[in-house]
């Protein structure tokens, strides 16, 4: 079996929608099939960096389950460390 992995991608938008969707697409398109920790088949791309020209516009794609409310409290839980949802990993 070959192991091909790319070195990575910069994904260049004008906002977070548009990342968005220019990020799922290379990793559907370019992700390893992997297990995760739970025993999910998963995709994932090592090494994708994203710039967003206006992070202010546009911050939640249409096609999502996110919300305002949502977002704040996993941003919340990312920065602070406090685990209630078993992330994997936080910031805090």
């Amino acid at each position: 079996m070959e192991n091909r992995f790319e070195i990575g991608r910069i994904v260049r938008a004008k906002n977070i929608s548009d990342a968005w969707y220019r990020g799922l697409n290379i990793i559907w398109n370019h992700g390893q099939i992997i297990t995760d920790e739970r025993g999910s088949k998963i995709r994932e791309f090592i090494n994708l960096m994203v710039v967003i020209e206006d992070p202010y516009t546009d911050k939640i794609p249409q096609d999502t389950t996110w919300n305002e409310e949502r977002l704040e409290e996993y941003a919340k839980q990312l920065i602070s460390g406090e685990n209630v949802r078993d992330f994997e990993y936080t910031y805090g």
